[in-house]
């Protein structure tokens, strides 16, 4: 994406995404892990590009008895007076149950104007370190719907976009690489000629001067073709590489070793 492409993108957004965050509530888990859950879901949220608003700072501008009366509210005007009173664009609510030996993430973000749920989340974790995991890509899902949703914008939102629509640009370096891999095979065959010039009966007829000249022209050719075809296939392979691994998290990479003796091509990177 370039300059002027993202000056666009940040121009054609509106604010940024402003959403109040309501302590998580438990369901059947220890004490105390409500608190650590909002904390990390408040956290998460930041990282995501969005202004998160606890709900600490909630009942520092309402009061801590009106807050816990809109906490327990779900009717649309309380919504629409912690949305008042904290100036948000919407407001997160995230249910964490544990059912039996599983673990039941839900979650959803309001329009804080009208009431309208404009991001869900759900996932079930077979373990509670899982919470966690499920608690970071439930800020990432609904942070980035509902700034679509209400026409506001994510900081750091163009360089969240370029790692998580790698497998939507997985055509970019695949085209590079064939045009490497062109390039490089032409290269070669080029070398090839001269080198059965050299050795074929049209040598006698050359001085040694163009001889020379030939052989040393045939090897740049050919590390020159090395070096394309070395290019050319680490790029075919970064492009697969976005198209099988591409998302936020990806931490894959293509490696390649040339020589003038052949070449090495992998992949370097986590298994997701």
């Amino acid at each position: 994406m370039t300059p002027m492409m993202l000056i666009a993108a940040m121009l054609a957004a509106g604010p940024q995404l402003k959403l109040a965050v309501l302590d998580v509530k438990t369901v059947a888990m220890a004490e105390g892990q409500s608190g650590f859950f909002t904390e990390h879901l408040v956290t998460q949220l930041s990282l995501a590009g969005a202004a998160p608003v606890s709900s600490t700072q909630l009942g520092a501008v309402v009061g801590l008895e009106r807050q816990k009366q809109l906490l327990g509210c779900a009717e649309s005007s309380c919504m629409a007076e912690i949305a008042s009173a904290m100036g948000v664009d919407g407001l997160v609510m995230v249910e964490v149950a544990k059912v039996g030996k599983v673990f039941q993430i839900n979650g959803r973000a309001i329009n804080a104007a009208n009431g309208q749920a404009v991001a869900t989340y759900t996932r079930r974790a077979d373990r509670e370190e899982q919470v966690l995991d499920a608690l970071t890509e439930a800020a990432t899902t609904m942070a980035r719907t509902a700034a679509t949703a209400l026409n506001r914008a994510l900081t750091g939102t163009a360089t969240n976009a370029s790692s998580g629509s790698l497998r939507r640009l997985f055509w970019a370096p695949l085209a590079v690489g064939v045009v490497g891999l062109a390039v490089g095979a032409g290269l070669l065959l080029k070398s090839d000629g001269d080198h059965r010039t050299l050795s074929t009966a049209q040598a006698p007829l050359l001085t040694q001067t163009q001889a020379g000249q030939l052989a040393t022209e045939g090897g740049n050719l050919q590390t020159g073709g090395l070096i394309a075809l070395g290019l050319g296939a680490a790029a075919c392979l970064t492009s697969l590489a976005f198209f099988i691994f591409g998302g936020p998290d990806s931490s894959v990479a293509p490696v390649v070793l040339v020589s003038d003796r052949g070449g090495l091509f992998g992949l370097v990177g986590v298994w997701p």
